[in-house]
This record gives structure tokens, sequence and C-alpha cells, in this order.
């Protein structure tokens, strides 16, 4: 699509990757159900589109035009700091990421990522939390910059060390607490 749209997500999750020179996928960051897509394209003076977005469910978007947008945001300047908000978010998730490749082993980057996934969409059921979201093997790898097969031994730790179970690609939280421990989370979310 051209960047001259901004996309929210009402229902579903997308995620937002690159194609890298080796033809794997670097997936960026996981957009749910709140999310907003397209901001960076939409705000910069290049209007090109770095990145690509792939639906992971069902999906329903809500689209507006940039002209749209940047009438809501010049009657509405409040929504500015939103953004603003948003960008910050956004910026310190990408630097929490980057920090998690120079110092975490996989099964740490593996528990931070469900730990983020949690927080942000999971569904308490009594003491446990489940991620809606479905996640075989070969996706959390792609978002933990993993191969698939590093990504299962990870996964199959969690599973043995009774901090989650995976059952068809849902994955419930058994312990936030140990997942923030194996997450090595210093300064919080």
């Amino acid at each position: 699509d051209e960047p001259n749209k901004i996309y929210f997500v009402k229902k579903g999750f997308v995620k937002l990757y690159r194609v890298g020179k080796n033809g794997r996928d670097s997936v960026l960051y996981l957009y749910g159900p709140g999310g907003i897509l397209g901001i960076r394209a939409l705000t910069s003076k290049d209007e090109i589109l770095k990145h690509s977005a792939d639906a992971l469910t069902d999906v329903e978007i809500i689209t507006l035009s940039r002209d749209d947008y940047f009438k809501i945001v010049s009657e509405n300047p409040e929504y500015l700091v939103d953004l603003l908000h948003l960008f910050i978010q956004r910026l310190n998730y990408t630097e929490r990421k980057l920090e998690g490749f120079v110092v975490k082993d996989t099964t740490a980057r593996v528990a931070y990522f469900l730990l983020d996934c949690a927080l942000r969409f999971g569904e308490k059921k009594g003491p446990t939390t489940v991620l809606p979201v479905p996640l075989t093997h070969q996706r959390v790898a792609e978002f933990v910059g993993a191969f698939r097969e590093t990504a299962t031994v990870a996964l199959n730790k969690l599973i043995d060390d009774k901090v989650i179970t995976s059952e068809r690609g849902i994955i419930t939280i058994l312990s936030m607490q140990k997942l923030e421990k194996i997450a090595a989370i210093e300064d919080g979310l």
C-alpha cells in the first residue's frame, strides 16, 4: 500500500517485519488490538514504507487517510502527546530488544518476548495467563532473531521448567514471576 494511510488494529494480530538480504524475515514488532501501523511512513518526509506487515490471525483494520489524520491532529493537538508516547514506547521496546541480542541467550530472549506478549495481550485465566495469538516455534524464532531449532530448545526448556505450556501454538504462562526472572527484567516493561 501507499504510505498515505494509518492503520488501526481493531481485532487480531499483525507482525511488522523486513525481509533481509538473506531472504529471512526480521520481525520487529507484534501489533494487537489497539495497535497503530503506518505512523513512521505517514510522518516521515520520504514517505517510503520500509517494512511489511502480515496478519497472523483474522484481523479487523480501520484505516484513516493521511489528510484526515493531519486534520484531526491539527484540531486536537493533544493527540500529538499520545503520538509521542507511542514513539517513545516503541523506541524503548526496540532498545530492550537490541540489548537482548547483545547480552541475553536465546532462552532469555524467548522469555522476554513471551513476557511482553503476556503483559500487552495476555488473558488471565486464574493463576495463568494465556497468549491469544498462536505462536509456532518458527514464529517465536522470527520474533527473537533465532533459528527455529534454537527457539524450540528454548521453548522446551521453559516447558520443562514448568514456566509455560504450549498446545497447538497456544502458549499459557504458568508463572509470570519465573518468566520475569528468566527474561532478566531489571528495569521493568
